[in-house]
């Protein structure tokens, strides 16, 4: 939106919002849009802050900013927390990654567990780079071009395959890429 109000900063005069924790999420954002000078209408509140806006009205506004920065703070706070609880009682913290579903586990956990024909597929994929047996481009080929049609998801450019080696200390060796190629 920042970009387009640059660009268009003549013809832009009023900007439409639900309410103020929609529009900012730091307070760059309302300094960058304060000094575009542009009124903002606060459809749900029906307040409306710009450059004539009463010093009073300004300030209820700015305060109001502060708290979408503080609400906006909160649920990563609380994102982080959760997931990290998640981890700790030994549950995945998200969605299973590719190749991966998520299943009902002992004690009705949700718990990943290879996907029943992809995961074995993506499997030997990286006991074959492992083994040294095909490049990063060899295993990207492989996949793309002959492993493919067994899979239920094909690999698209825009899923990021990584790969690590040698347990908990092993390296990054890359990602798999169709359009790319392999880049380490």
């Amino acid at each position: 939106m920042l970009a387009y109000l640059t660009q268009h900063r003549n013809r832009v005069r009023v900007i439409l919002v639900e309410q103020t924790d929609r529009l900012y999420r730091n307070i760059k954002d309302w300094s960058t849009l304060d000094e575009f000078g542009v009124s903002i209408h606060f459809v749900k509140g029906g307040t409306i802050i710009g450059p004539e806006s009463r010093s009073s009205d300004q300030f209820v506004h700015g305060i109001k900013v502060l708290m979408a920065r503080n609400y906006s703070l909160n649920i990563s706070e609380e994102t982080v927390k959760g997931m990290a609880e998640k981890a700790r009682a030994g549950i995945y913290p998200s969605c299973a990654p590719f190749w991966y579903v998520n299943v009902d586990g002992p004690n009705g956990k949700r718990v990943i567990t290879p996907h029943p024909t992809d995961g074995p597929v993506v499997t030997q994929l990286f006991e074959l780079f492992a083994r040294g047996h095909y490049s990063l481009k060899g295993i990207v080929v492989l996949a793309n071009l002959e492993v493919a049609d067994k899979l239920a998801v094909a690999f698209l450019p825009s899923i990021p395959l990584f790969a690590s080696v040698g347990g908990a200390g092993g390296g990054f060796l890359g990602f798999l890429s169709q359009s790319h190629g392999a880049s380490v």
